[in-house]
């Protein structure tokens, strides 16, 4: 039996999914995290037991053989790891570790962190034979904070659609591109982005038929979900729609009226296929919808989403470029450069890494894996 450090695997059900706050719950706060809960749980051919952020004590389970750490932007100022690192040492057990990101909005700055994140590196990367990050920039962070042994592997979600054809079959769509109707993954609410997120609902707008997909803040989804909300989120929902340049009412009713949230990585890819093309701040989002096979960029706007586009050589755009093109959306997905060929080299190769990941840990790497080599 592994252990793998997830809530589910990719799939949030009933009855948390009733409501904003227990779809949060079980998603770690974004959904964009089913993505790579759900790929990492494809990756290897064994019985496992999800085992949540906060599990310690006698509530952790008994012979285990490893332990399988699917990982997100964990570095930063934002981030308190110590339930993880204690996780860690209670099992003491080989580790798998991949996806794991550092978060900043430079590159030429070490984030500072506190010191149960440096012991987190510590203890992870004693246990296995190297820590997958997510690109360049993890890469420099973690070995400035202890972790020597790291390799850069982007994120496994890259992984979720084993056809081999998959690039060329977007790079196509790309070139024939005509914009019907467009997946929107936003709702980041950063300064820096204010331009292209109420460009983004525009476009959405503008296209007929078009979605808003969110994957957070629980403000806007408890919106769609017609819940009543108290005076702190009420609030935010006002902040949000001011950085919007909308009033409540109209965000309430755009909302209900394009608003979807997914609630499980299957259903999320049907709905996209519904979707001429997918723009996003959201890095997940993009994934998701470049892996149902439809043109998708992101507009990377920090070191999170920069370096895992570029690792893993998904079409992005960074934001001075996104407004440049955002009249013409055929330009705006030619101006990515994206190489399909590239994009199947790097894929293959990450798939070889994680490869030989499992192997050296003594577990079973999957038919799906093993179908990239």
């Amino acid at each position: 039996m592994i252990g793998v450090l997830a809530a589910n695997d990719g799939t949030a059900t009933n009855p948390d999914v009733q409501t904003a706050a227990g779809l949060m719950r079980v998603t770690g706060r974004n959904v964009g995290n089913l993505a790579f809960w759900y790929t990492a749980r494809r990756l290897f051919d064994e019985e496992v037991t999800f085992i949540p952020w906060k599990t310690a004590g006698t509530s952790l389970p008994k012979g285990l053989k490893a332990f399988v750490i699917p990982a997100a932007n964990f570095i930063g100022t934002h981030s308190n790891l110590a339930p993880i690192t204690e996780i860690v040492r209670e099992l003491d057990l080989p580790v798998a570790i991949f996806g794991l990101g550092a978060q900043s909005e430079r590159d030429d700055v070490i984030p500072p962190v506190s010191e149960n994140v440096k012991e987190f590196l510590v203890e992870v990367s004693s246990r296995t034979p190297f820590v997958g990050v997510r690109g360049d920039y993890s890469a420099k962070v973690c070995r400035a904070l202890g972790a020597d042994n790291v390799e850069i592997l982007g994120c496994p979600s890259v992984l979720m659609n084993s056809d081999r054809n998959l690039g060329k079959t977007v790079a196509t769509k790309m070139k024939e591109l005509v914009p019907t109707s467009v997946a929107v993954h936003a709702a980041c609410r950063k300064g820096n982005l204010a331009s292209v997120e109420r460009e983004l609902v525009r476009l959405s707008l503008l296209n007929r038929g078009s979605s808003y997909i969110v994957q957070r803040p629980p403000e806007l989804i408890a919106a769609m979900y017609r819940e009543t909300l108290g005076p702190q989120d009420a609030a935010y929902f006002g902040e949000v729609a001011g950085f919007l340049n909308m009033s409540v009412q109209d965000l309430t009713d755009y909302l209900l009226q394009y608003g979807h949230v997914p609630t499980s990585v299957p259903s999320w890819q049907v709905y996209l296929k519904r979707f001429s093309c997918s723009i996003n701040t959201r890095i997940h989002g993009t994934m998701i919808a470049f892996q149902s096979g439809i043109p998708s960029l992101c507009v990377v706007h920090d070191t999170r989403t920069r370096e895992l586009a570029s690792t893993l050589r998904l079409p992005h755009l960074e934001t001075t470029k996104f407004i440049e093109h955002r009249y013409d959306l055929k330009q705006m997905f030619n101006a990515t450069n994206f190489d399909p060929v590239a994009f199947e080299s790097r894929r293959s190769e990450v798939a070889g890494r994680y490869v030989s990941l499992f192997r050296e840990l003594g577990l079973k790497p999957s038919r799906h894996l093993n179908s990239f080599l």
